[in-house]
């Protein structure tokens, strides 16, 4: 396919069309960036976040020897951990160590909770939502070295999620709007009385859409400049068009002065309207 060919497509298209393309490439983009989940995975990824924070308590009593214990599932989105060894908590420490590992990919909202290993009384607790901002309570009150039970609970894992939220969702949001404003102009066009982007005389069509004369089979490209020129000799068939006229409606109106441009288009077009018999006689190219 020439590149001639390709142009005269493009060109083809009206804006509707293109805004129904751009809106279908943006949604495509959009659901790519969509994935399912592999729940294995988030599971596995929760219990090392788990860990994570079980080592770096144990680090902050300066034990760096003690084994993590192992991570006890006892509820379908709870976990527990059990320490073998009295250890302080500073619930500040705890705080910044869960909002950093229970982080919004782990979960969309965690509670935290703190139990005496013996009596498996609630000692501390606290809320980590990371779609609102909530304060945490009780902060800066160190819990006493002790045997401690940590339990979190997991709400709102999602079963389908994004690898980027704010993008996926903004290339959705685009894409309706493109399809909105597409549906209008589509609208709005089909609202138009057919023919009323087209000149016609003895039988030839001056389409101003496409830039083209439509003539039987054939069909005649032309030039901006072209087409606005024939309009204006189409409009005015068998009248005595002045040069100075056709130069200040093409030209001067737009902020350009020129007469030697006249004279090429006029050359170019007597050219390609020479194989049309009927416009000869009715359209005036000699200015």
């Amino acid at each position: 396919m020439s590149v001639k060919s390709v142009f005269t497509i493009f060109r083809q298209l009206n804006i509707s069309h293109i805004l129904f393309i751009m809106a279908c490439f943006f949604i495509a983009i959009s659901i790519s960036l969509f994935r399912v989940p592999n729940k294995k995975l988030v599971r596995e990824q929760t219990h090392l976040a788990m860990r994570a924070i079980g080592d770096e308590l144990l680090k902050a009593n300066n034990d760096f020897r003690t084994p993590v214990p192992p991570i006890e599932q006892i509820g379908s989105a709870t976990l527990r951990l059990r320490f073998n060894k009295p250890i302080v908590i500073d619930p500040d420490t705890l705080v910044t160590l869960s909002v950093k590992h229970f982080n919004s990919r782990i979960s969309s909202r965690s509670i935290v909770n703190v139990l005496k290993a013996d009596t498996k009384e609630i000692v501390y607790s606290f809320e980590i939502n990371h779609l609102t901002e909530k304060e945490i309570p009780c902060l800066g009150r160190k819990l006493p070295k002790s045997l401690y039970l940590l339990e979190s609970s997991f709400y709102g894992q999602t079963t389908i999620r994004l690898r980027s939220n704010v993008p996926s969702l903004s290339l959705a949001g685009t894409s309706v709007l493109f399809i909105f404003f597409g549906l209008a102009l589509l609208i709005k066009q089909k609202a138009k009385p057919k023919g009323s982007n087209q000149r016609e005389l003895n039988g030839i069509k001056l389409d101003l859409n496409f830039n083209r004369i439509l003539y039987k089979d054939e069909s005649i490209e032309l030039t901006d400049k072209e087409t606005q020129i024939l309009a204006i000799l189409f409009e005015k068939a068998g009248e005595l068009i002045s040069r100075e006229y056709l130069v200040q409606e093409v030209w001067a109106k737009q902020g350009v002065v020129t007469g030697r441009s006249l004279d090429m288009y006029i050359s170019r077009l007597r050219k390609k309207l020479k194989p049309l018999p009927n416009i000869q006689g009715t359209v005036s190219l000699s200015v």
